[in-house]
């Protein structure tokens, strides 16, 4: 297999790091964060940037045609407008240097107020008061808009990652109330092993049009049920069907949430992988063993 070209900034976040060691066997690297990290291979270069300050024109020096750069970074706690100017900007580098795609990490959250099941084909509509999910969207159709040249564009909306690192996402046995409440509500988690190997997969495609859209997430198996997740972690002869509410009982609890101001993706959104599904891509681990997998870890278990 060819040796690619890779540029992708936010490499020391959770995405970036499980993709370096992903990418770096067989591919030369150009990683920009604030700091160089330990683990950091010198065969691959590294630039010490803060996004937010610098002069961005200098990744101009190191974009290519043969360049796919995978754009992670996120800044949008330090405001909507910072985070789509840093994207754009340099999406219109990768553009001027004619690179060869240029992956954009979004988020699910766009999908915040819908209701249902969504895929790539719906249109998004992000909650409310999800300032996250809105600015998401923003940039994305940002970079739509300004998409008139050779370099591709990918879009890939993420679910809600874990990892070892992010062990407060795991679901935990509820109780009577806690339950009901919770009926039929969607954890939209998924782990970066497994978002890893979907960019992977996406990398290796040949596509062609000039704006292209992924989910990556892992609800199409109905297998992203809160209760579900949290009685199957500790009791592994649950089953999952009783935990399947009437429409009119998503309804009421969709509207409870609205009205308690979640910022987070609609729970009662079921979000598709739909592309992924169509490209015959499978993950590498279901949710549930990927979720023991730490679990049991956390717990000492061998």
């Amino acid at each position: 297999m060819e040796k690619q070209r890779y540029f992708i900034s936010g490499m020391t976040g959770l995405v970036g790091t499980e993709l370096y060691k992903k990418l770096s066997k067989n591919n030369y690297i150009i990683g920009c964060s604030r700091k160089k990290p330990s683990w950091w291979n010198n065969k691959d270069h590294f630039i010490e940037v803060n996004f937010l300050n610098d002069d961005i024109d200098f990744c101009s020096n190191h974009i290519d045609e043969s360049t796919t750069v995978i754009h992670l970074l996120n800044v949008i706690k330090n405001g909507a407008e910072i985070d789509k100017k840093i994207s754009k900007s340099l999406f219109e580098i990768s553009k001027a240097k004619a690179a060869k795609r240029f992956i954009y990490t979004s988020s699910i959250r766009v999908y915040g107020d819908n209701f249902g099941t969504v895929d790539e084909n719906t249109a998004p509509v992000p909650g409310v008061n999800d300032a996250y999910g809105q600015a998401k969207l923003d940039t994305e159709n940002a970079l739509r808009d300004s998409n008139n040249s050779n370099t591709q564009l990918i879009i890939c909306r993420l679910g809600s990652v874990f990892s070892e690192k992010t062990k407060n996402k795991i679901p935990r046995k509820l109780r009577r109330f806690g339950r009901l409440i919770h009926l039929g509500e969607n954890t939209h988690l998924i782990s970066v092993a497994n978002v890893v190997s979907a960019i992977d997969h996406i990398l290796s495609r040949n596509f062609d049009k000039s704006t292209y859209l992924y989910n990556i997430t892992q609800e199409e198996d109905d297998n992203n049920n809160y209760i579900y997740l949290g009685d199957a972690l500790t009791d592994c002869g649950v089953s999952k069907n009783s935990y399947i509410p009437s429409s009119i009982g998503k309804k009421i609890r969709h509207r409870f949430f609205k009205m308690r101001g979640t910022s987070h993706t609609g729970p009662f959104v079921k979000v598709v992988e739909q592309n992924l599904l169509s490209d015959g891509f499978t993950y590498e681990a279901s949710l549930l063993q990927s979720l023991r997998q730490i679990n049991c870890r956390r717990n000492g278990a061998p």
